[in-house]
C-alpha cells in the first residue's frame, strides 16, 4: 500500500510538503498544512516531523515495561532539556540494543498536527521523525540536503539536521566528537549545486545521485516498523469501531445489544458456578497438599482425605468424621470467600485450627461471624495485620 507522505515545515509549522508514494519519481507539491492533510483523505498518511523539532536520545534505564519506562523516561532526562518535561512527549524506539532509543517533541507541536488532521476526519497511520527514512547502514553515515536544509543520520535512531550553510561546519564537530568514526560517509544532494567541502581523508566520501527533492528521496526509506512512531502513550492510535458506526447503526446496535444480554445472562451465570465450583475444588486441594506434604497427585481430595486419615495412627474412625466435619464446613466458607485464603490447618483433640490470610482484621472477623452462622463455635486468636494484609487463627470446634 502507498503511504501519503506529509513533511511540515521545520521553518513555518502551517506549511507543508507532500506526495503520495508510488513507482517512479512522484510530484512533490508544496502549500498549507491544512491543504496536504486534505489531499491526504482516503490514503494511509503518514507525517514525517522534522528533526528540528525533535530531540533524539538515548537512556539506559533497566526497566523492561515499556509503560513503566515511559513513566520514568522524563525524570531521568529532564536535566539535558531545556523545556518543561510535562510539556514534552516521549515515544520509544521499537527495538532497544544497549541503550534504549527515545524521540521527544513538544506537545503543542503535536497536537497542533493532530487537530488538523482530527479537523479533516483522517487518523494518521504514524508520525516519524523525517531523518529515520534516511538511508542509512550500520557503521557510516548518511547525509541529504538541499539549497535550505541538511540531514545528518548517524545511527538507527540517531542525526542532526541544520541549515545547509552550516552542514560542513556542524559534521566536521559531529566526527571529531565520535569516539568511533564512520568508515564511510554517503551523501545525497537533492536540488543543491554548491559542492560539499571535503578535506577529510577519513571517512571517505561515497557520492549518490539525487533526482528531484529530498523529500522524494525520504519516501524511498519509509519503514515504519523500523522507526520511532510518535503516536505512542496518551497519542497511540485507538481503533474504536463504535467511533466508525453510522448514526443508523445505532438502532441495529441496540437490539443486538438486548439480545446479546439476555443470552449472556445465562452464561454468566453458568460461568459463575463453574469458577465457584472450580474454586471450591482448588481450595480442597490446597488443604490437602498442606495437610499431606508428600501427596504427588490429587485426583479427588475427598476421597483421597478420607484414605489418608484412615492411615494415621491414633485416630479411630469418629476422630476421623469429626475432623472432616469441621473441615468440610469450615472450608466452603472460607473458600466462598475470594478475598481469604488459607496459609495452614491443624486438627487435634476435637479441634480445627485454621490460619488464614486476608486483606484486613475485619474481614478475618466476618469470617468468623459467618463460621458460627454456619454452626460453628469460632474464636479468633494471634490476629495481626501488616504488610497490607491481615492474618489471623480461627479455631473451630463443633457445637
Amino acid at each position: 500500500m502507498n503511504h501519503f507522505l506529509i513533511q511540515p515545515w521545520a521553518t513555518d509549522a502551517d506549511r507543508a510538503s507532500w506526495l503520495l508514494g508510488g513507482e517512479g519519481k512522484p510530484a512533490v507539491h508544496h502549500g498549507s498544512l491544512d491543504e496536504a492533510v486534505a489531499a491526504g483523505a482516503g490514503h494511509p498518511v503518514v507525517l514525517l516531523a522534522p528533526t528540528e523539532n525533535l530531540v533524539l536520545t538515548t537512556t539506559d534505564l533497566q526497566i523492561r515495561q515499556k509503560a513503566k519506562l515511559r513513566k520514568a523516561l522524563p525524570y531521568a532526562l529532564e536535566e539535558q532539556l531545556a523545556s518543561d518535561v510535562e510539556e514534552l512527549h516521549f515515544a520509544l524506539a521499537p527495538q532497544r540494543d544497549e541503550r534504549q532509543a527515545v524521540a521527544i517533541i513538544e506537545k503543542s507541536l503535536l497536537e497542533k498536527w493532530l487537530d488538523t488532521f482530527q479537523s479533516h476526519q483522517i487518523t494518521p497511520r504514524a508520525i516519524i521523525p523525517d531523518i529515520l527514512t534516511l538511508p542509512w547502514q550500520a557503521g557510516d553515515w548518511s547525509v541529504a540536503c538541499d539549497s535550505h536544509r541538511a540531514l545528518v543520520r548517524t545511527g538507527r535512531y540517531s542525526g542532526f539536521a541544520c541549515d545547509r550553510e552550516n552542514l560542513a561546519v556542524l559534521l566536521d564537530a559531529a566526527l571529531e566528537s565520535e569516539q568511533t568514526p564512520p568508515a564511510s560517509l554517503h551523501l545525497w544532494q537533492c536540488n543543491d549545486e554548491q559542492p560539499l567541502a571535503w578535506s577529510r581523508e577519513q571517512p571517505r566520501l561515497m557520492k549518490h545521485r539525487c533526482d528531484g527533492e529530498l523529500l522524494q528521496l525520504l519516501a524511498e526509506g519509509i519503514d515504519l516498523n523500523n522507526s520511532i512512531n510518535l503516536l505512542q502513550g496518551d497519542y497511540s492510535v485507538q481503533t474504536d469501531l463504535l467511533k466508525s458506526l453510522k448514526p443508523w447503526r445505532w438502532a441495529a446496535g441496540l437490539a443486538l445489544l438486548l439480545f446479546a444480554i439476555g443470552y449472556a445472562g445465562k452464561m454468566i451465570e453458568r460461568n459463575q458456578l463453574e469458577a465457584r465450583q472450580a474454586l471450591v475444588r482448588q481450595q480442597a486441594e490446597q488443604i490437602y497438599r498442606q495437610t499431606f506434604p508428600d501427596a504427588r497427585k490429587v485426583v479427588n481430595p475427598r476421597v483421597q482425605m478420607e484414605q489418608r486419615l484412615k492411615q494415621l495412627r491414633g485416630g479411630g474412625k469418629k476422630q476421623q468424621d469429626r475432623f472432616l466435619d469441621l473441615l468440610a464446613t469450615g472450608g466452603t466458607v472460607i473458600a466462598a470467600d475470594k478475598e481469604a485464603s488459607l496459609a495452614s490447618i491443624r486438627y487435634r483433640n476435637g479441634r480445627l485450627d485454621l490460619k488464614v490470610t486476608a486483606p484486613t482484621l475485619s474481614k478475618l472477623d466476618s469470617l468468623k461471624n459467618r463460621l458460627i452462622e454456619a454452626g460453628l463455635n469460632t474464636e479468633l486468636t494471634n490476629a495481626d495485620s501488616a504488610g497490607g494484609k491481615a492474618v489471623g487463627n480461627l479455631r473451630i470446634t463443633r457445637k
